[in-house]
C-alpha cells in the first residue's frame, strides 16, 4: 500500500471502544485550589449582596429571579474574564409536538452545560428550554436550544457556594 491509501476494517474488535477503569475517572471532581475558594467566597457575598437588595425592592419588581446577566457580570467580577469557561456537553430534544390546527411548533429541549475553573475545577448542571406555537420548526429549535443552555449556565452559576459545602 502506498502511503496515501487506507485501510478499512469492517468488524473492529469491540473491547477497543470499551472505557477503561482510569478513563472513567476523567469527570470526576478535583480538589478545589485556595484560589477557587476565595474567588466563590467573593462571587457568594456578593450574590448574598445582590440578593438582598432585590429582596428590599421585591414590591416593585415582578420576580425574585436574578437576571441571568447579571450572575454572569458577578461571576467576571469575582474571577476574571479568563478565570472560568463554559462549555456545552450535551443538548438533546425532549419533545417537539406539531399542531396541525394551528400549524405551530412546541419543542423542548434538555443541555447540559459545564463552567471550569482556570485551575480545573468544574461544575456541570441541567438547564431546559422551551418554545410555544412557532411558525417554523427551525426557530423552535433555536430558541428552545438557546434557553436550555442558558438555563444551564444559569443553574451551573449558582451551583458554586455548594462546591465548598462538598469538600471535606
Amino acid at each position: 500500500m502506498s502511503e496515501q491509501e487506507t485501510e478499512s476494517i469492517l468488524f473492529p474488535d469491540i473491547s477497543l471502544f470499551e472505557e477503561s477503569e482510569d478513563e472513567g475517572e476523567l469527570d470526576q471532581q478535583p480538589q478545589i485550589s485556595a484560589w477557587a475558594k476565595s474567588k466563590i467566597g467573593t462571587f457568594q457575598s456578593r450574590l448574598e449582596a445582590l440578593k438582598a437588595s432585590n429582596d428590599h425592592k421585591q414590591r416593585r419588581s415582578r420576580g425574585r429571579k436574578i437576571l441571568t446577566r447579571l450572575l454572569v457580570s458577578l461571576v467576571n467580577e469575582a474571577f476574571g474574564f479568563n478565570g472560568w469557561s463554559s462549555s456545552i456537553l450535551d443538548c438533546c430534544s425532549v419533545a417537539d409536538d406539531f399542531n396541525t390546527e394551528q400549524e405551530t411548533y412546541s419543542i423542548e429541549q434538555r443541555a447540559t452545560v459545564r463552567i471550569t475553573f482556570q485551575d480545573g475545577t468544574f461544575v456541570d448542571a441541567e438547564g431546559k428550554g422551551y418554545s410555544l406555537d412557532c411558525k417554523q420548526r427551525a426557530v423552535g429549535y433555536s430558541t428552545s436550544k438557546k434557553m436550555a443552555v442558558t438555563d444551564g449556565l444559569r443553574n451551573a452559576i449558582m451551583l458554586f457556594p455548594d462546591l465548598l459545602s462538598n469538600q471535606s
